[in-house]
């Protein structure tokens, strides 16, 4: 887990969107035109073309993975017969996101959106840093910096201190300043930081 110091009332507005730019699209696209957003579209599809979703959108997902272990995870669900539960699989993972709550993202470690991963913490600060730059000036957040720590928490191979560097490494190709911790961390730390 990757503690950042920013409230959570800033992520959760850009996970929204960090969805697909396709679903931040069509709730804009909605609000203007007073259609039902694609939430509430999707809520009326039937379990085929859901699953059809969910498969297109794992496709995507695989393309945009940068862990092997789990690629090849996903490669090997793709390639399984398509049963009741192989379709389930795929709507669980790939039709929901992890939400964000008042601890900020929290779930287990693992493949697809319901779950942390090396694509979520990617997709998470990128959204951060964008957020970052509508509330102050692309000089301000790079100058103030933010503050990264983590935890001991593993999962094959997924690791906390590796998403710490990941998410430190988005930061830095943004010449964003980053103060990461040396060691395993209780959040309070990084707040105090």
């Amino acid at each position: 887990i990757i503690f950042l110091l920013f409230s959570n009332c800033m992520l959760n507005a850009r996970i929204r969107y960090l969805h697909s730019k396709t679903y931040y699209n069509l709730i804009i696209t909605s609000t203007i035109n007073h259609q039902p957003s694609n939430h509430q579209t999707i809520k009326q599809t039937t379990m085929t073309e859901l699953t059809n979703k969910s498969r297109a959108i794992a496709e995507q997902y695989l393309s945009w993975d940068p862990n092997n272990e789990t690629k090849e995870e996903l490669k090997a669900l793709l390639n399984e017969p398509i049963t009741d539960d192989v379709n389930k699989k795929f709507d669980q993972l790939f039709n929901k996101r992890i939400a964000f709550g008042t601890a900020g993202l929290r779930g287990p470690m693992g493949l697809g959106y319901c779950n942390m991963n090396e694509l979520i913490i990617l997709q998470t600060v990128q959204g951060l840093i964008r957020y970052l730059q509508t509330q102050f000036s692309v000089a301000e957040v790079a100058q103030r910096g933010v503050v990264i720590g983590y935890d001991h928490r593993v999962n094959k191979s997924h690791t906390s201190i590796n998403f710490a560097r990941i998410s430190a490494a988005v930061l830095l190709h943004e010449n964003i300043h980053v103060y990461m911790l040396e060691e395993l961390v209780a959040t309070p730390f990084v707040a105090y930081g």
